[in-house]
């Protein structure tokens, strides 16, 4: 415990750093599950592994976030990974066809109205020097509402944004019905 809060260090005791070596691992496992068998397996998995080998100059390691579906995590459920540079991938790892990975963007509002944005993708370079239009959202893609949800309506537009000199906006839309504006 200190100013800045509580920590809680996961160390290796390798002596020497390579690729793909885990340097910690936090597993979420049922104890003493009396089904046994996939019950008493863990159930999900945060691991740190490097990307390299580690040098005065270099300590680039990956989270992988590991979960299981009915065995040990990260052999059937979901595996994803977040790169030292902001990379992100998400890979279902179930081999059975028609398996694929998704991304859910879900809003939590509810009560869904005309116009409401229920999520969005926007592409931002905040860190560039030059600043003012350079740090703006420089395109972007929103599902919007077409109107109130209902029991029989959920209407939704993708609306494709970009910029040239301002904050992105709106240039092109797909509603509902396929109409491309």
């Amino acid at each position: 415990s200190g100013a800045v809060g509580d920590s809680l260090t996961i160390k290796t005791s390798e002596a020497t750093v390579v690729a793909d070596d885990v340097l910690g691992t936090l597993n979420f496992q049922a104890p003493s599950e009396g089904s046994g068998t996939d019950s008493v397996l863990v159930g999900a998995a945060i691991k740190g592994v490097a990307e390299g080998t580690f040098a005065a100059d270099s300590n680039a390691t990956s989270l992988h976030f590991l979960s299981a579906s009915s065995a040990a995590a990260g052999t059937d459920g979901g595996r994803m990974i977040f790169t030292s540079n902001g990379q992100l991938y998400v890979k279902d790892l179930d081999t059975g066809a028609g398996s694929s990975s998704q991304l859910i963007l879900q809003s939590g509002d509810i009560d869904i109205a005309a116009d409401d944005m229920l999520g969005s993708i926007n592409f931002q370079a905040p860190d560039e020097g030059a600043g003012t239009d350079a740090v703006l959202v420089a395109a972007g893609i929103e599902a919007v509402s077409e109107g109130d949800f209902a029991a029989d309506n959920n209407a939704t537009k993708l609306s494709f944004k970009t910029g040239a000199s301002e904050t992105a906006a709106e240039k092109m839309s797909l509603s509902s019905a396929g109409l491309l504006t």
